[in-house]
């Protein structure tokens, strides 16, 4: 082999090893401060089905490597659980009696890495079975780094938060009670 690609094959070499890594977010664990709040809406019987997304998020970091989910789930199944976890807890899900629906949308799913402080932006609107609709939006901010690796491993750490943050944002709206209504509750032109 001639001496003139030894470089370049020592540049390829070190960047197949290097290779991309792999940032995985912690399994959603429910709030206390968000069951405190919950509690305060029971008994209820709600039922939470999958939300749709409104694009397909980049969670790609940094051209570092991606942030993956738990179990390799998508960003609506993980908002989903982590909704129906934190009502679950709360004893939101078991009641008898009628039965409200919750769905909805993730409007927005995006995090920024690229300064030494970094954030989770996330938005949602939740949709009632009685027609009520909710929307809120949640910014959250954590330390990230100048360095690629550290920054990703801080995105991901942070995700869990993030979504606490959103869901304590939703339950502590006064508009969050007129999602949990029963048809007969709401009635006409109260939604």
């Amino acid at each position: 082999m001639k001496s003139k690609y030894k470089p370049f094959l020592a540049i390829c070499l070190c960047f197949g090893l290097a290779g991309c890594d792999t940032y995985t977010a912690a399994p959603y664990g429910v709030s206390v401060g968000n069951d405190v709040i919950l509690k305060h809406f029971a008994p209820a019987n709600v039922t939470v089905r999958p939300f749709t997304e409104a694009s397909d998020p980049s969670m790609l970091c940094r051209l570092v490597g991606p942030i993956h989910l738990p179990g390799n789930v998508t960003p609506q199944a993980y908002i989903t659980k982590a909704l129906f976890d934190e009502l679950e807890l709360a004893g939101l899900t078991s009641g008898s009696g009628p039965a409200v629906t919750l769905t909805g949308r993730i409007d927005k799913f995006s995090f920024d890495s690229m300064f030494e402080e970094g954030s989770w932006n996330l938005a949602i609107t939740v949709v009632s079975s009685n027609g009520a609709k909710l929307s809120v939006s949640n910014k959250y901010d954590f330390a990230a780094s100048f360095v690629g690796d550290a920054a990703c491993h801080n995105v991901s750490d942070a995700l869990e938060p993030a979504v606490q943050a959103l869901i304590r944002k939703l339950v502590s709206d006064p508009g969050f009670a007129a999602l949990l209504k029963t048809q007969a509750q709401a009635g006409p032109g109260n939604v």
